[in-house]
C-alpha cells in the first residue's frame, strides 16, 4: 500500500542524507498522509481498504515522535469504532490497533487481552450462534479478498468457544453436514473443548469423525 511512497530516504553506504533532502521527503510524505487521512475521514471506504492503509501507516503511529508521527496518531484516533469495523480488524492480522478505545498505542503487544471482551461483544450482538457463524465467515472472506492475512481467525473462534459451547457445537454441526465449509478449518478447537467440558457426548463425536469418508473430518477428530 502506501508505506512506499513514506519510507524516509537513506544515504548510501551508510552516508547521512542531507537535512534540506530529509524535509523536501517529509513534506511529500506529509501531503500524502493528509490525503490519506481525508480519505479515510470521507467515511467511503470499505473496512478492509482502511485497515491496508492504516497499516501502512503504523511505523510512524509507532515510533516517529514528530510531526508525521503526531499526523498519523490523529488518523488512528479517528479511525471507525463501531462493531463491522472491529470484526475485520479482529481478523486481520496486525490490525490489533483498529480497536479505537479497546488498544492504546502504548499497549500494542501480541497478548491479544481485548479478544474476550470483544468475543464478548460478538456473542451480545449474535444471539443466533448460527448467524455468527456466518457473519465470521462474511469477514474472513472479505479480509482475505484484500489480500490481508486471517490468522487471527483462530484466536478469535477459540475465545467465542471458550465463551460459549454453542459456537463449537455450530461448527461441527455445519462442518459435518458440510464438509467443504471453511467452519471446518476450526474443528479442533471445537472438539477440544467438548472433550474438557462433555467427555462421553466428545468421545462419541471423535468415534463418528474418525469414520467419517472425509479427510478433514478425521484430522479434525484425530
Amino acid at each position: 500500500f502506501v508505506n512506499d511512497a513514506v519510507r524516509p530516504a537513506y544515504g548510501m553506504r551508510n552516508s547521512v542524507v542531507p537535512d534540506e533532502l530529509k524535509h523536501q521527503y517529509e513534506a511529500e510524505f506529509s501531503q500524502t498522509i493528509g490525503k490519506v487521512g481525508a480519505l479515510i475521514a470521507g467515511g467511503t471506504l470499505a473496512s478492509t481498504t482502511v485497515i491496508g492503509l492504516v497499516k501502512s501507516l503504523d511505523w510512524y503511529a509507532q515510533f516517529d515522535k514528530g510531526l508525521l508521527g503526531d499526523q498519523v496518531r490523529s488518523i488512528f484516533a479517528a479511525l471507525p469504532d463501531d462493531l463491522d469495523f472491529r470484526f475485520h480488524a479482529a481478523l486481520a492480522e496486525g490490525a490489533d490497533y483498529s480497536f479505537v478505545g479497546q488498544v492504546r498505542y502504548s499497549d500494542w503487544e501480541e497478548d491479544h487481552e481485548w479478544l474476550d471482551g470483544f468475543a464478548a461483544e460478538l456473542l451480545a450482538a449474535y444471539p443466533d450462534r448460527r448467524a455468527l457463524c456466518a457473519a465470521f465467515l462474511a469477514h474472513r472472506e472479505s479480509v482475505e479478498a484484500a489480500g490481508i492475512s486471517a490468522f487471527p481467525c483462530q484466536l478469535l473462534v477459540d475465545r467465542l468457544i471458550s465463551a460459549d459451547l454453542a459456537i463449537g457445537r455450530e461448527i461441527i454441526d455445519r462442518s459435518l453436514a458440510e464438509p467443504d465449509t471453511p467452519l471446518r478449518n476450526y474443528l479442533g478447537f471445537a472438539v477440544g473443548a467438548l472433550i474438557e467440558t462433555r467427555p462421553e457426548e466428545g468421545r462419541v463425536l471423535i468415534a463418528r469423525m474418525l469414520a467419517s469418508p472425509e479427510p478433514m473430518i478425521r484430522s479434525g477428530g484425530a
